[in-house]
């Protein structure tokens, strides 16, 4: 019997059923219209019946010539594999390229053989994005030419059922997407049988981390990055976007995850099961090995629809036709992406005119009309990334480390509120327990429908002597990170929230220039340990306060009452006579302040702030460059009275404006804002007695964080991000009422174009407000103390209900 070297039209059944290699893929019985267990078996006798009828009579049962031709190339890519796996043979691209000529018809092998560069396009070929000589780990990028700003990114996947393609196949779809005013980076990447399917998922992950590190060199936007794959490159797109999303998963696979944020992503003909009983069952064989199978990411490899159990996918744009073999593959993801909650777009093409839409035919014809289209909606969806309708708005709560997880037993705050005659109504103590109950906290935050978690690491718990580090709260804090990851929340880290370790401030605290090292050297290591988890981090909370209560301080004495956003006791007599207490606590001498970092600021201290602030952000992007970095702000709405101009301006000047020459590095600037300071000419004015006020004893003003957002925004151009903002109030109506009207201001600000990226309420829950003690409620959770029994307030359920006003 001689061997089947090559399929074609006129290969009669026979021929294939007497080929192992042939017969074991021709399990393709849809094309007949089989599909259950009586129809496939009856679909099976008519095979049989027809030993010696060629494949082209498939015709005349209802087949498309595109499909045939497909089925053909499936027949012949299970020949090659299995004969090249057989022999052990280990490939390259060139090997590739000869089998693709064997299997594809003649205008496809001319565009393969010579792509032509569209007039007006750049293409930067075959760069390496391993450190190796493979010819596999190569990529290709495409941009129009005297592009000056920066462009969207598209990364592209080439499809081939995991055993042929390269780069090249993609290149006039490519260079559509480039038209369409994109950079876009094509890879390749090893085959089935040299490779299996986790190899090839850690060569498109490989080639993520080249890319993060070496965008910037290009003239592509590193913070619009989009992902699109065709057929099997949709399976690897669908698998390398969660791996994205999640450091556990990328952990799971073995490879880091990858640095770059991918806002949405496009799967054409996308295949999704590996384990098949079509014509693609040629690859059942090495989607893992024995080994692989046991590994945590066996279960993903051979199911991999459960990723979406782990993560949640950025927007998906999807593309089938009812002419696309693997039509079926796509519903069950859409089905999968609904389940699961991500935003999705399915395009259906019904049965082509003039054309046959058949599979990935935008990929292999994008000058057909209905390509066109395609390309141009899908463009028109990715970019959609980079607006209000679709960006990853972050929409939830924040809290402090110290005020929530109880037992901080390492820090000066500790310290100061177990001494005598403390300036604290009541000590901490057990807090909220959220270090022992974080999981429920953050879990009632995502059930709520919010999508974003600000909390803060204790640097005392981290470092709770000088220079030893503690791994314990470490791994702790890994597994807070895991968790938010765990319920789809995105983190956003604090370094520091008031609290510092007790030796800082016995070694002159924040008016001791060594405090600048230190902190940046606890920074680097929590980064170090915990970055590949983290995305946004806040340096130090409101770095402005200690000016702010410098200020309120001075104005005590005349009785202004203005108090700042936080809560503080004052008692001006009784000052010096806690100064010696207080130092004596830190050892330091009688006449020695402890500089801690509630207290008033010096004008050397308010700098020192910066600087660690510098040194910080410096040495964590170093360590992950992939974080965005920022500090948050106290700010007040100041207004004006007529006359009271110049006083509000000095009043701005010193919480805001000063600090701009140490943000300009920054990626964000965190907004923290509760209610309004009004000057007139004499200062500040206090509430009448008719003003609404809130248990703090400030003003009931909503309103206030849309004019800072306005005025942040006008000096400032870097994405903005409300980190703080909330209400005082037994009243859970009041603070229904308060949120409303907030969103609102939030809301006209997008509108307006500002780029506010996300709105973090005050507070998860009710906890420790400082010197005030327990009594004042910020809440959207009740804890009643005496069980830590959690209780949801109306307001949590009402702010999760207002995401719909951001996606």
């Amino acid at each position: 019997m001689a061997e089947l070297k090559q399929v074609t039209m006129d290969t009669t059944f026979g021929e294939i059923f007497d080929n192992e290699y042939a017969c074991s893929a021709l399990k393709n019985l849809r094309v007949l219209g089989g599909s259950g267990e009586k129809e496939e078996e009856d679909s099976r006798e008519k095979l049989e019946a027809m030993r010696a009828v060629p494949l082209r009579a498939l015709l005349s049962q209802g087949l498309n010539e595109g499909n045939l031709k497909a089925l053909i190339g499936q027949l012949n890519g299970a020949i090659k594999s299995k004969k090249l796996a057989s022999e052990n043979e280990i490939r390259d691209p060139s090997h590739v390229l000869k089998l693709m000529y064997e299997i594809m018809d003649e205008s496809n092998r001319e565009k393969l053989a010579s792509p032509i560069l569209h007039e007006g396009l750049v293409r930067e070929k075959d760069i390496s994005y391993k450190n190796d000589q493979s010819k596999w780990h190569r990529l290709d990028i495409w941009y129009p030419e005297k592009t000056i700003e920066k462009l969207p990114v598209i990364i592209n996947i080439h499809g081939g059922a995991l055993i042929y393609g390269t780069k090249e196949l993609n290149a006039d779809f490519c260079m559509e997407l480039a038209r369409q005013g994109f950079a876009v980076v094509s890879i390749s990447y090893r085959l089935i049988p040299e490779v299996t399917f986790l190899e090839q998922i850690r060569d498109v992950a490989a080639a993520f981390q080249y890319l993060a590190d070496h965008i910037p060199e290009y003239p592509a936007d590193p913070e619009q990055v989009f992902l699109v794959g065709d057929s099997a490159g949709g399976l690897l797109a669908f698998m390398g976007a969660a791996l994205q999303q999640s450091a556990g998963l990328a952990e799971c696979f073995g490879v880091e995850r990858g640095k770059l944020y991918i806002k949405a992503v496009g799967l054409i003909s996308s295949m999704l099961d590996t384990i098949r009983s079509d014509g693609l069952s040629m690859i059942n064989d090495f989607i893992g090995t024995e080994e692989e199978k046991q590994n945590p990411s066996g279960k993903y490899l051979f199911d991999p629809v459960r990723v979406l159990e782990e993560v949640k996918l950025p927007p998906v744009y999807l593309v089938t036709s009812e002419e696309d073999m693997l039509l079926e593959d796509t519903l069950r993801i859409r089905q999968a992406l609904d389940k699961a909650g991500t935003p999705n777009r399915l395009i259906r093409w019904g049965k082509g005119g003039e054309h046959e839409l058949e599979h990935v035919f935008c990929v292999l014809h994008p000058q057909w009309e209905e390509s066109r289209k395609t390309i141009e909606g899908l463009c028109g969806f990715l970019k959609e990334g980079n607006t209000k309708v679709m960006k990853h708005f972050l929409l939830g709560a924040s809290t402090a480390a110290h005020q929530v997880e109880g037992n901080n037993i390492y820090s000066d705050c500790w310290a100061l509120e177990q001494m005598e005659e403390s300036d604290f109504k009541e000590p901490s103590m057990d807090a909220a327990d959220h270090y022992n109950r974080y999981e429920e906290d953050i879990r009632l935050l995502a059930e709520a429908g919010l999508n974003a978690y600000r909390f803060s690491i204790e640097w005392a718990r981290i470092e709770p002597e000088k220079g030893c580090y503690n791994e314990q709260e470490i791994l702790h804090y890994e597994q807070v990170l895991k968790c938010c990851e765990k319920y789809g929340v995105t983190p956003v880290v604090t370094m520091h929230h008031f609290s510092s370790p007790k030796w800082l401030i016995s070694e002159g605290g924040w008016e001791n220039n060594a405090t600048v090292g230190y902190f940046a050297d606890y920074c680097r290591y929590v980064v170090k340990k915990l970055g590949k988890y983290m995305e946004y981090v806040c340096t130090i909370n409101e770095a402005n306060m200690g000016i702010q209560i410098a200020a309120v301080i001075r104005e005590f004495m005349r009785k202004m009452g203005v108090a700042p956003q936080i809560g503080l006791n004052f008692s001006s007599e009784r000052m010096q006579r806690k100064k010696a207490k207080t130092a004596a606590i830190f050892g330091l001498q009688p006449d020695q302040t402890a500089n801690i970092f509630l207290t008033m600021r010096s004008e050397q201290g308010d700098i020192l702030i910066m600087k660690a602030h510098e040194a910080a952000r410096n040495a964590m992007k170093e360590e992950c460059p992939h974080l965005k970095v920022g500090l948050t702000l106290s700010l007040f709405d100041v207004q004006a009275r007529p006359g009271g101009e110049e006083n509000a301006k000095k009043e701005w000047e010193a919480d805001f404006t000063h600090y701009l020459p140490y943000l300009q590095e920054d990626d964000f600037i965190g907004v923290q804002n509760y209610t309004r300071k009004i000057f007139d000419k004499s200062g500040s004015v206090p509430a009448s007695d008719e003003t609404e006020v809130t248990q703090m004893g400030y003003e009931f003003y909503p309103d206030g964080i849309g004019h800072v957002i306005r005025k942040v925004a006008k000096e400032l151009p870097l994405p903005i991000l409300v980190t703080e903002n909330g209400v005082g109030t037994g009243d859970d109506k009041k603070r229904v009422e308060y949120i409303e009207k907030a969103i609102a201001g939030v809301r006209k600000c997008i509108e307006e174009g500002i780029p506010v990226i996300g709105y973090l309420h005050w507070s998860l829950l009710d906890n420790f407000e400082w010197q005030e003690g327990y009594e004042k409620t910020f809440g959207l959770i009740a804890v009643d103390r005496s069980t830590q029994k959690r209780i949801p307030k109306p307001s949590l359920a009402f702010l999760g209900s207002l995401k719909k006003e951001f996606v």
